[in-house]
């Protein structure tokens, strides 16, 4: 007869009913069979504690009491999503209010832009100070989009800046990230440490844009606890991957994230997903100011990519970032054999111009 010992009752506690279908969540009636089968279980040993079959002991019922306390915390976290997906449905704009709020940026974006124009410059102004100001989100996220738009007209923002601060520190979603960008031109060294603040978050307009964000806020470069966010933000999938990628563009990369990109494009090659891995070369590898030799080592093979837009992509990679001089001996030698076996008159001038640059004496005589 199946004894309900502490450890069989853990265990139905941890047990999760299978789903339908294989790849599945749990839904609302195998989660209520599941907590059925608990119940069951637990009547089921109090039977034989009372029958005198079993015996328990005050640390049996803690192991079982802490096994169910992952129940409690299981629901106290549902209940806080419905909470926030609820308050999210009821804030959304509605269409007609995305469509004001477009055409807000579009009339102060024109008038920031149109100089010449000082009455209708100052009244943007005005009315941009008044939208950051207030409480309404849907207007300051517009002036924050027309403040961004116009990112090279000189403005005095320092009399936004700490409205700015505010959305930054406080809004959600788009708005804060849209005033991170109003506040790239005027920025200050402690506002990196307010874009990290904005990590972890389960917003996706948050997570699209933070790779990027981290990037301009570092001035270029990504270490410390950006490091520790953007390794996160590469586990990502999908579309949030892609701009986790297009956002380190042209950042100067730890080792530690060097190290993730290369997995990621091996994987990628190896796995036949080739979108992932054309972002990873195209995005990153690539762009990278401060490539070191693993990154060196893919770039040379996506060189030989049958896919011109994986090939065209590293052999420009490779022109630029690479100051190991054994990194760029190894270049000029894998190089020298696609400009003797290539006819593209483009290829073979661009092949030649980099062995010229990196390669020995010796190796550019090796040109035919």
């Amino acid at each position: 007869m199946f004894q309900f010992t502490p450890l069989a009752v853990c265990a139905v506690l941890a047990f999760v009913p299978p789903c339908e279908a294989q790849d599945a969540a749990p839904g609302k009636d195998a989660v209520i069979a599941h907590l059925e089968a608990v119940k069951n279980a637990l009547a089921a040993w109090d039977a034989a504690v009372e029958a005198g079959e079993q015996t328990v002991t005050p640390d049996d019922l803690a192991e079982v009491k802490l096994a169910g306390s992952a129940l409690g915390e299981g629901l106290e976290a549902l209940q806080a999503r419905v909470a926030s997906n609820a308050a999210s449905a009821s804030t959304a704009p509605s269409k007609g209010e995305q469509v004001e709020q477009v055409e807000w940026v579009e009339q102060w974006s024109r008038a920031l832009l149109r100089t010449d124009q000082p009455a209708e410059f100052e009244s943007a102004l005005d009315a941009i100070g008044k939208a950051l100001g207030g409480d309404d989100a849907r207007q300051a996220w517009a002036a924050m989009r027309a403040l961004a738009a116009a990112h090279e007209v000189s403005i005095d923002r320092a009399r936004f800046r700490s409205d700015l601060v505010r959305w930054l520190e406080k809004g959600s979603g788009e708005t804060c990230t849209a005033a991170a960008y109003a506040l790239i031109p005027d920025r200050e060294p402690d506002d990196l440490a307010r874009v990290q603040a904005l990590w972890p978050n389960d917003d996706p307009a948050v997570a699209r844009s933070l790779s990027h964000l981290l990037m301009v806020f570092g001035n270029g470069k990504i270490d410390g606890r950006s490091e520790d966010i953007i390794l996160e933000l590469l586990n990502q999938h999908g579309g949030l991957l892609r701009e986790a990628l297009r956002g380190l563009w042209g950042a100067e990369l730890s080792a530690a994230v060097q190290s993730r990109l290369v997995q990621l494009e091996t994987e990628a090659l190896a796995s036949g997903d080739r979108s992932t891995r054309h972002d990873v070369v195209y995005f990153a590898l690539s762009t990278l100011p401060n490539k070191n030799t693993d990154v060196v080592d893919r770039l040379i093979e996506a060189v030989t990519d049958p896919d011109p837009n994986n090939s065209g992509r590293a052999l420009w990679g490779l022109g630029y970032g690479i100051e190991e001089p054994s990194d760029r001996r190894h270049v000029a030698d894998v190089l020298i054999d696609i400009h003797n076996t290539r006819v593209s008159p483009q290829l073979r001038h661009d092949t030649r111009r980099l062995v010229e640059r990196y390669g020995t004496p010796e190796q550019v005589d090796q040109l035919n």
